[in-house]
């Protein structure tokens, strides 16, 4: 059983693994560290507020589908 179970509906993890995009990638992509990614796709913390406009222009990721997420609702 994995240590974390929510990274697999994570929809930032879910992107990355579609597009075959790394973490330090994306975390450049955005201007943030690879932790920084790896703590939003395990759900220890969220992104700031002010960066869910970059990550809806970068992934196409809308604040509706975290929040569908974090409620353990289906994508």
């Amino acid at each position: 059983m994995s240590r974390y179970p929510q990274l697999a509906t994570n929809p930032l993890y879910l992107w990355r693994l579609q597009r075959h995009w790394s973490r330090p990638r994306l975390a450049r992509a955005l201007g943030v560290s690879r932790q920084a990614i790896w703590s939003w796709e395990t759900g220890q913390n969220l992104p700031r507020t002010d960066l869910f406009m970059e990550i809806q222009h970068t992934t196409g990721i809308t604040m509706n589908q975290w929040s569908n997420w974090l409620h353990g609702e289906q994508l």
